[in-house]
């Protein structure tokens, strides 16, 4: 696995700093990257998808976190400022907007799991609309 925390991050990456508020984003993603290396081996992903899988991984994790900070938060807080009070506000549609996003990097990283052997042996019974016949 060859993904650094750099290719994580924008520019090259999907992530900014903006998003994790009180957190390292640097650390975060290291961490991260540490689990998904220990996933990727408990899966037996084979090496060709590795760095895929790692990313995946990061941002599935990333999008979760954001997601999960998000419901622990208010909808709304008034922060003080030199120059006035200002609203900041959360919907519902910035929560599910991260949720979803988390779910489509979980699947993605698991679609990089090999088969497992019962899985391989299985043959479609029916294609499309047209049943498969067997010959002997």
């Amino acid at each position: 696995m060859t993904i650094t925390s750099a290719q994580c991050i924008q520019p090259e990456g999907e992530l900014f700093a903006e998003l994790f508020p009180n957190s390292n984003l640097d650390d975060l993603v290291s961490g991260w990257l540490a689990k998904a290396s220990d996933e990727i081996t408990a899966l037996n992903i084979v090496s060709t998808y590795q760095d895929a899988a790692a990313l995946a991984y990061v941002y599935w994790r990333a999008y979760d976190h954001i997601s999960l900070r998000m419901a622990n938060e208010f909808a709304s807080k008034t922060v003080h400022s030199g120059a006035g009070d200002a609203t900041i506000s959360q919907t519902n549609d910035q929560r599910e907007f991260f949720q979803e996003r988390a779910q489509y990097w979980q699947g993605q990283f698991y679609s990089y799991q090999p088969p497992t052997d019962d899985q391989a042996a299985a043959v479609p019974a029916f294609f499309g609309r047209a049943r498969a016949r067997v010959c002997l």
